[in-house]
């Protein structure tokens, strides 16, 4: 009876131990956040695309975006790098980088404008 609670536990152990490792070595982990950098935030589209992502949070934080002009977020964050999904006039959508949450989507910084033409609206958004 010992012998066999005994494998029963060893094969449980065996079989268990590589799906919670592989799960745990899956599973997302947060970028590094560093502060918002413009210059850094132009180039990162060249370099290294992670470096938008451990920036974004503190842009989006800080609220660096609210009530800019159009032109203004185009000095700060560069041309976007992909045309827009929305009205042009009226959003800007810049890569972040890799979805930090499970799968193989993309996040992507969307600026939403006033029909004034200033910054409404900054947000992360998903594909």
């Amino acid at each position: 009876m010992r012998v066999a609670v005994f494998i029963t536990v060893v094969g449980c152990l065996l079989i268990c131990t590589p799906v919670v490792v592989s799960f745990y070595s899956l599973r997302p982990r947060p970028a590094e956040r560093i502060a918002f950098d413009s210059a850094r935030w132009k180039g990162a589209w060249k370099t290294s695309r992670c470096v938008r992502q451990q920036m974004v949070d503190d842009l989006l934080a800080k609220k660096l975006l609210e009530g800019l002009s159009r032109k203004q977020v185009v000095d700060l964050l560069g041309e976007p790098e992909e045309h827009s999904p929305c009205d042009e006039a009226n959003c800007l959508v810049y890569f972040v980088g890799p979805y930090r949450g499970m799968g193989v989507d993309s996040e992507w910084l969307v600026v939403e404008f006033s029909d004034q033409g200033r910054v409404v609206e900054a947000s992360l958004g998903a594909d």
